[in-house]
Formats: C-alpha cells, sequence, structure tokens
C-alpha cells in the first residue's frame, strides 16, 4: 500500500513538471548574418560616457562567488519611481577575469519572482562566470489602470503621454548603466546580454536593437506594440471603458494609443541584432498580450528561438517554478552560455 502511495505521489509530480512546461518549439531557421531593416530612425536619447552611479557594497558574504553592491541614479525624468530615481543590484563576480553580463528588467509595478528567481538561479549555476545587473522598480511605468480611470479625454491624453514619457526615460536611463557596465574591468564587452518580462519585453528589446553594447535578448510573455497589448489585456477592458465613456470607435482608440505609443514599439526600430542571439519566450493563450503582438514582436527581431507555452500569460511562468522543473530559467541559462548557432 505504501508503494502504491509512493508510486501515485511520484506518478503526479511526474505529470505535474510536464505539463507546467508543455510548449511549441520554433527554431531559428535562418543564417548567422544580422542585418539592419527599415529606414525609420531612433529615438531614444544615447547613453552618456560619464555617467557614473552611486555605488554601496550591499553584501558580500565570503562564501559567494560574488559580492552585491547596490547602484544608485537620478533618471533622466520623471520615470515614476520614488524621487524619480533608477536603482540595481549588482552581482559582480570575484573571480578573476572578464565576464559574461546579463541584465535582468523588472516587471514595474508587477511580481518580482521572474527576475529574482531568473537571478537566483543563474547566480548559482554561473558559479562567478556571469555578473548580473538586476534593476529594480516598484511602481508601475506602462499603467493601464490610470488609463482605465481618465474621466476626460484631455486626462485620457494626459495619462498616455506620462506612460510613453516614463517609458522612453527608462530606455535611456537602462542604456546609461549598460554603457556603464562595458566599461568596467570585469565585464566581457562582447557578451553583454538583457532579458525582459511581461511589460518590460518591450523596454529589452527597444534597448537591444538601438544599444550597440547589447549583444543578446531574451524575451518573456511579451510583444511589440504597447498599444495593442493596451487594448487587448484581461479581455478589452480599456477598450470597453474608454469606448463606451468617450463615445469613440475601436479604430479612433488605436489611432490615440498608437499616436502616443508608436515610438516605444520595437518594430518601428531598424534590426540590429543577430536573431542567433535572441530568445523568446511567450504564451499561446495570453489574455494580456495578443498573439498579433507576440508575432510582430518575433519578426521584428527576425523571427529568432521561439518557445511558446501552452496556457495563458500567468500559467506560463510556472515553467519558471519548481512545477515546471525550472525548465525556463535552464534554457536562458543554456541560451547565454551558448546561443543558438555557432560564433563565425
Amino acid at each position: 500500500m505504501v508503494n502504491g502511495i509512493k508510486f501515485m505521489v511520484l506518478f503526479f509530480i511526474g505529470i505535474s513538471l510536464v505539463a507546467c512546461r508543455a510548449h511549441i518549439h520554433y527554431p531559428y531557421q535562418g543564417q548567422h548574418c544580422p542585418r539592419v531593416e527599415s529606414p525609420k530612425p531612433a529615438r531614444i536619447a544615447a547613453a552618456t560616457r560619464s555617467f557614473q552611479p552611486q555605488q554601496t557594497l550591499y553584501r558580500n558574504d565570503p562564501n559567494e562567488n560574488y559580492q552585491v553592491i547596490f547602484l544608485k541614479y537620478p533618471s533622466v525624468g520623471n520615470n515614476g519611481q520614488e524621487d524619480s530615481e533608477v536603482d540595481a543590484l549588482y552581482y559582480r563576480s570575484k573571480l578573476p577575469g572578464k565576464h559574461k553580463l546579463l541584465v535582468v528588467m523588472p516587471i514595474w509595478g508587477g511580481s518580482k519572482y521572474p527576475p529574482y528567481g531568473i537571478t537566483a538561479t543563474l547566480l548559482r549555476e554561473s558559479k562567478g562566470e556571469l555578473d548580473i545587473i538586476r534593476v529594480l522598480g516598484d511602481a508601475p511605468i506602462l499603467n493601464i489602470d490610470d488609463l482605465e480611470d481618465s474621466k476626460t479625454v484631455a486626462e485620457f491624453h494626459h495619462s498616455l503621454k506620462i506612460l510613453a514619457n516614463r517609458t522612453q526615460y527608462t530606455i535611456t536611463d537602462v542604456r546609461h548603466l549598460v554603457d556603464w557596465a562595458v566599461r568596467q574591468n570585469n565585464v566581457d564587452p562582447q557578451h553583454v546580454n538583457i532579458v525582459g518580462f511581461s511589460k518590460s519585453t518591450i523596454i529589452a528589446a527597444i534597448l537591444a536593437e538601438t544599444d550597440p553594447n547589447i549583444t543578446g535578448l531574451i524575451t518573456v510573455m511579451g510583444g511589440s506594440n504597447p498599444a495593442e497589448m493596451i487594448y487587448f489585456c484581461n479581455y478589452y477592458k480599456v477598450r470597453k471603458k474608454i469606448t463606451a465613456r468617450f463615445h469613440w470607435s475601436d479604430e479612433k482608440l488605436m489611432t490615440v494609443l498608437n499616436s502616443y505609443l508608436s515610438p516605444i514599439n520595437v518594430a518601428h526600430y531598424p534590426r540590429r541584432l543577430d536573431p542567433c542571439h535572441v530568445l523568446i519566450f511567450d504564451s499561446h493563450d495570453d489574455l494580456c498580450v495578443a498573439r498579433q503582438t507576440q508575432d510582430e514582436l518575433w519578426n521584428a527581431v527576425g523571427k529568432p528561438e521561439r518557445i511558446s507555452f501552452l496556457y495563458d500569460h500567468a500559467a506560463s511562468f510556472g515553467a519558471m517554478t519548481l512545477v515546471g522543473g525550472y525548465f525556463m530559467r535552464y534554457k536562458i541559462l543554456d541560451f547565454i552560455n551558448h546561443y543558438c548557432c555557432s560564433e563565425k
């Protein structure tokens, strides 16, 4: 009887591990060759070479392969965070030599688990061979609630302008951070990766395609077009309220959204990054990021390797957890170590 119960427990654990990471895999079909498309100019400010963040030793455990440094610096504008500042934790390896760098973006105003989880796993498994900068941020940047609560057309336009500006300020802020990081003696400037989750994939993707310092990109449950994300998210919640309140058609709403948010759509930027150095995770039945804008992101960055989980937005993050066998975490680690193509 005991053996039977043990078997059933192990059976259901095994089923859970498989089920929580079920996906469709789209391998990269192209060649190892970066190319540039689109004549549209970038609209993101360049980094400042003189930038220096304030640095404070946060943790230095002799039993760990890295020390943790707290970074703080002022944003270039009102980024929506406390005191308009940017905070980050820099996990700097104690090992000699130069190391690959991963910049981990937060889900501003959302769950801390994905960025924390991937940071913890990569620190443990890389054994000091990888530097990580985890950008922090509690307040939302893409604040859909502000749009939804707008009582007048003027308020709606104002909220959209704030949202777009915060995003562009944040892109420039992180560019400053990356530019500073690649000038550190322990960072290998030939291997600088960035990962974004959910809404922060918008920022990560634009950074990857506009910042020549960045060589690799990972996006998780995101898309390219913030206007479509706002329009579609949570069963068209914003669309239903705003079109009814202002007596707008769906086309009118999309026109207004795009008029502010087009500059933060990665599809409107020249493609710079080698698709071999890009990995996309998304969710096949996402209730926040429409399949159309997931496809737009995939196309915008050159149709790289893509893994589509067979669940909704939140459930797909289960592939990062114990229940999903930490599948996503180890896939990201393997990608950073090897990329999907051999260098030529």
